[in-house]
């Protein structure tokens, strides 16, 4: 065999030296980029394996807190509502909540006894007409007795006009006498004393604040203020009014 020279020896063991180092620097990437692989693969399989959805609780069984917490939806459902257009009040019976009643300063006041699935104009007595045509009914705002469901007031938008009625809306009376104003007075709200039925508070545009006490056959005025939207009677003692006005007292 040829003697190989010693220069070229001392160049191929260099050669060797560098593969050697080229090759044992990509086995250790490998063996890292393998370790690598294996690890997502296992940490997949363990997912997979397990189920990490929380399991659906039985809604047949009930829970020791069904009976003192209620039931949230956060769900609106359309009930259509009456005709007309311009709504004001809803009211719901204190003795019966499929009892409803809403407003509009169109068509007047209408009445559901289905929870609102069906409603039914209940104007029957109401005189005060508006309009270019003279056919419009401008029912503003609405109250029901709290001492007597079949009680409802209603007042009128525009004009002069306070409504009673004593058996659920099918028949009103006009309860107006004492109140000055016509043409440009809109009553607001009507408050009743949850201790007496025949104290009422008028809450209206032009003079502010009208207080019945004989169940509204007189309406002094009780205000200074030129608006009054709305009265809220302190439950802890009914002497104490509130009233959001557009003017300071």
């Amino acid at each position: 065999m040829r003697d190989i020279p010693q220069g070229h020896k001392f160049c191929l063991s260099r050669l060797a030296a560098q593969f050697s180092y080229k090759l044992f620097f990509c086995t250790a990437l490998l063996l890292v980029f393998g370790l690598a692989l294996m690890s997502n693969w296992l940490v997949g399989c363990s997912n997979s394996g397990s189920d990490s959805t929380p399991p659906a609780s039985n809604s047949d069984t009930p829970s020791d807190n069904d009976s003192d917490t209620p039931t949230v939806t956060n769900t609106w459902i359309w009930l259509g509502g009456p005709i007309g257009g311009k709504g004001y009040d809803i009211r719901m019976s204190p003795d019966d909540p499929d009892t409803m009643y809403v407003t509009d300063m169109l068509a007047g006041i209408f009445k559901s006894t289905d929870g609102g699935q069906n409603w039914s104009p209940i104007n029957e007595g109401i005189n005060v007409r508006a309009g270019l045509t003279n056919d419009q009914i401008p029912v503003f705002c609405a109250t029901i007795d709290p001492n007597d469901g079949d009680t409802v007031w209603v007042g009128m938008s525009g004009t002069r006009g306070l409504f009673k009625s004593t058996d659920g809306g099918q028949n009103w009376t006009a309860r107006e006498n004492g109140i000055v104003e016509s043409a440009g007075l809109t009553f607001r709200g009507i408050t009743i004393d949850p201790n007496s039925s025949d104290t009422v508070y008028a809450a209206g545009v032009i003079n502010g604040i009208y207080l019945s006490t004989d169940g509204g056959s007189t309406w002094p005025s009780i205000s200074a203020v030129s608006t009054c939207r709305m009265v809220a009677i302190d439950p802890a003692n009914s002497n104490n009014l509130i009233g959001g006005v557009d003017a300071a007292f």
